[in-house]
This record gives structure tokens, sequence and C-alpha cells, in this order.
């Protein structure tokens, strides 16, 4: 399957949350995924594909050499997607091709958990884009 056939056309959080459980400085944070769904949508204005996935941003830190939670984001996004395909496909075929949604859903949380933690006491704490 090609997928240059399919093209990102942005994306929407659908809801957020951030627990600071500490602001103390140093640590390590990890991004997981926790849920991923595609729906086809086609209209007037081309065949869609919404990807809406649920990431989970959680930081560490360490207190007196024991790993301790410091901060948790969890972010709900839907990636939207223009595709010229001419019948829709599996679920598996999506998932099978999950590491081409994956570059787009980092960069969505990327700048989506970059704004959550604007003005926090957590705000220095940097993702990389991909």
């Amino acid at each position: 399957m090609d997928l240059s056939k399919i093209h990102f056309r942005g994306f929407e959080v659908n809801s957020s949350s951030l627990q600071i459980h500490s602001d103390k400085k140093g640590g390590a944070y990890r991004i997981k995924f926790d849920d991923f769904s595609v729906t086809h949508d086609n209209d007037g204005d081309g065949n869609w594909l919404h990807v809406d996935i649920k990431q989970v941003v959680e930081g560490t830190t360490s207190d007196n050499g024991k790993v301790v939670p410091a901060f948790k984001v969890t972010v709900s996004l839907t990636l939207f997607f223009v595709c010229d395909f001419a019948e829709n496909k599996s679920e598996e075929f999506y998932r099978s091709n999950f590491w081409f949604f994956e570059n787009f859903a980092l960069i969505a949380t990327k700048i989506s958990v970059d704004s959550i933690l604007k003005n926090t006491a957590l705000e220095a704490i940097n993702l990389p884009w991909s």
C-alpha cells in the first residue's frame, strides 16, 4: 500500500489533564500511547481519516535513590488526514502502519503538552519533536 496517498491536515485536542506530584528539578519522562483508533469520513471535501489517540507523558524524579512520580500529562487527540483511497482500509492496515501515524502523533503531542505545561512549575520541560 502506498502511504503517500495519506496527507496530514491537522489535529485537535479533545481533552487533557495535568497532575503535578513534585516540581523538583531533574528526572526523566516517557511518552506512551494509551489508545489508537481510526474512523473514516467520506464527505464532499474528500475521503478523511480521523485517528483518535491518547498519549500519556509520565515524569519521574529521584528521592533518596528511589524513583517517584513527578507529573502526569494525559492528552486525547484527533489527527486528521485526507487520503486518495478508492475504498476504506482495514483496521489491521492502520495498525501495521502505525509507525507512519506515530510521527504525526508525537509532533501533535509535543505541541499540546508544551502548551499545557506553559505557565506551570514544569514549563522548562521540552519534549523532542519526534
